[in-house]
């Protein structure tokens, strides 16, 4: 073949007719069609449509989304940073989330007023208005919502000292940013600047609000990072004098293929009291397919993995 595109699980193979693509993992040769492939200051994005999970986003080679499970992902991150709050979300911080999904699954919970989010990567934001309306309706057009294109860790440096000076707290935050890097020789100086961002958040919360986290993926064998993750945001929590409760979580993501996703949770019940106090009814995770996935439908959230709050049903190899 002329061209040869490289992404992570995936191969492209271009020619004159048609792009095929490779996942010998799980699912073997299907055929796509490129959608869209470009460059933002930030990343190479490209856009599949595939037979297996429809609309796939990749950067840099690295899938973020697809059509056929991004329910599952947003709705994990979403959903019990929105039912660990006392009282209700009324204002809510996004960090990321360019596709638009993160908000409109926020706007989706009662008594939200206000939607603050930021992310870095307008040309990838603008994309997503245009070509991915069928995963986030339009969402950023409510008028509750106010996107601001800015680093994360400059915006949020600015905002914890308005926070602290004019009261201004969010009542739930929702952090949506790229993976802590699994590699033992990058993570470590990661974990410093990741810990700089958690600091500036929690003093943006309000005492008893509530926060999530995507950290990466968890895999057993490369645990550090989202070991040092969870160690240090117990110590900036311990350092503000919060008292919310830290709690792991983990779910399966079928397209993201080499694990589950890791999040964190932060707030004022553990996710589990929420479920027995029948909070969770409201946030019960439905089971959406939006493309028939070639190895079965999974009721993947309906399995996740919460880990315990006093650590000891969540243990990370040594």
């Amino acid at each position: 073949m002329a061209d040869q595109y490289k992404y992570d699980y995936i191969v492209l193979e271009k020619d004159a007719n048609a792009a095929s693509y490779d996942r010998s993992w799980k699912i073997g040769a299907h055929h796509a069609s490129i959608v869209a492939k470009f460059n933002t200051r930030l990343a190479e994005v490209a856009v599949l449509d595939t037979q297996d999970f429809g609309k796939v986003v990749l950067l840099d080679g690295e899938i973020q989304s697809t059509q056929a499970d991004q329910a599952f992902y947003h709705q994990a991150l979403c959903r019990p940073a929105l039912v660990c709050c006392q009282g209700e979300p009324k204002r809510v911080l996004v960090l990321g989330g360019g596709e638009l999904c993160t908000i409109k699954e926020v706007l989706s919970w009662p008594g939200v007023e206000h939607v603050d989010m930021v992310d870095y990567d307008q040309t990838f934001v603008e994309f997503a208005k245009r070509r991915l309306r069928d995963w986030h309706g339009d969402s950023y057009k409510d008028p509750r919502v106010k996107i601001h294109y800015a680093d994360a860790w400059a915006w949020t440096a600015g905002a914890a000292v308005t926070a602290a000076t004019e009261r201004q707290l969010y009542d739930s935050i929702v952090v949506d940013l790229t993976d802590l890097s699994l590699d033992n020789d990058i993570w470590p100086k990661e974990i410093d600047r990741w810990s700089i961002l958690m600091e500036n958040l929690v003093r943006m919360l309000r005492p008893n609000g509530s926060m999530t986290v995507y950290t990466g993926m968890w895999i057993p064998w490369k645990g550090d990072a989202m070991r040092a993750a969870y160690g240090n945001m117990k110590a900036v929590l311990r350092r503000n004098g919060r008292k919310e409760i830290l709690q792991p979580y983990r779910v399966l993501i079928p397209s993201f293929g080499c694990g589950e996703a890791f999040f964190l949770a932060i707030g004022a019940q553990s996710i589990k009291k929420a479920i027995i106090n029948g909070a969770w009814a409201a946030a019960e995770f439905p089971v959406e397919h939006s493309a028939d996935m070639a190895f079965g439908l999974e009721e993947a959230l309906r399995a996740v993995t919460w880990g315990s709050v006093d650590d000891s049903d969540w243990k990370l190899p040594e």
